[in-house]
């Protein structure tokens, strides 16, 4: 509808796309919508809890964060804007080569045994 502005009235484009006048103006002078403004709001707010664990936490322990700033959200769409935002967490750790059997076992006498067989 912007494109045919300088062409037509604007009622007269709101009544064959079957909107109101209002409601068009409205959207047209509205820079973001409510739903946008709380998306940015809580989006800072994941932002900062997931920067506190280092980028460990995922969407369901900010979701808990949050709960316990009293920041009432679902767990799906704490999700929706992690994964908008393209923030991941800590999955998995890398592991140390494995040196636990990388030496020959140690052979111990058996103490228990040889102590009960020596008389006192």
């Amino acid at each position: 509808m912007r494109n045919h502005d300088p062409g037509y009235s604007v009622r007269r484009m709101c009544r064959v796309m079957n909107v109101h006048t209002s409601g068009y103006c409205a959207w047209r002078t509205s820079l973001t919508s409510v739903r946008q403004r709380k998306n940015i709001r809580l989006l800072g707010l994941i932002q900062q809890f997931w920067l506190e664990s280092s980028g460990v936490y995922g969407y369901s322990k900010v979701s808990d964060d949050m709960r316990d700033a009293e920041e009432r959200y679902s767990t799906h769409h704490v999700y929706r804007l992690i994964s908008t935002e393209g923030l991941r967490s800590q999955t998995g750790y890398r592991r140390c080569p494995d040196t636990r059997y990388s030496w020959p076992p140690t052979v111990v006498s058996n103490l228990v045994a040889s102590s009960l067989m020596s008389p006192a």
